[in-house]
C-alpha cells in the first residue's frame, strides 16, 4: 500500500482487515466491510470460522456469526421464526464458551427448540 499498490478487502476476513487498515489505504467493499467500518461489528468471530487441517481438506467445522444472523433474518422474513426467536438465537452461539458456532448451536437445547416453535 505504501508503494501505491491498491489492496481491497471484502466478504469475511478481508472486510475486517480492510476496516482495520483503512487508515493505511486498504479499501473495503460490501456490507460486511461497512458494518465493521460503522462499528456495527467489532469481533473477529463475526467472520471467522474453524476448520479441519489440510489432511482433511480444510473442511469448515463452524459457521461465521454474520452467516448465522443472515440465515435467521431470512427465516424470520419467511415466517419460520419470530423476531424474538431470531434475537435469542443470534445471541446463543456468540455467548457460547465453545469455538464451534454452528446453526445447530442456535437451537441446541430441547427447551430452546420448543420455545422457538411456540414463539
Amino acid at each position: 500500500m505504501s508503494q501505491g499498490i491498491h489492496v481491497f478487502g471484502s466478504a469475511s476476513m478481508g472486510a475486517l482487515r480492510a476496516a482495520e487498515l483503512a487508515a493505511f489505504g486498504m479499501e473495503g467493499v460490501g456490507s460486511i466491510y461497512e458494518a465493521y467500518r460503522e462499528g456495527q461489528l467489532e469481533d473477529d468471530d463475526e467472520v471467522a470460522v474453524a476448520h479441519m487441517p489440510a489432511a482433511y481438506g480444510y473442511k469448515c467445522t463452524s459457521t461465521a456469526m454474520v452467516d448465522i444472523r443472515a440465515t435467521l433474518v431470512a427465516a424470520q422474513a419467511e415466517g419460520v421464526i419470530s423476531a424474538t426467536a431470531r434475537l435469542v438465537s443470534s445471541i446463543s452461539p456468540k455467548s457460547s464458551s465453545t469455538t464451534s458456532g454452528t446453526m445447530a448451536a442456535c437451537c441446541k437445547s430441547p427447551s430452546k427448540t420448543a420455545w422457538m416453535r411456540a414463539n
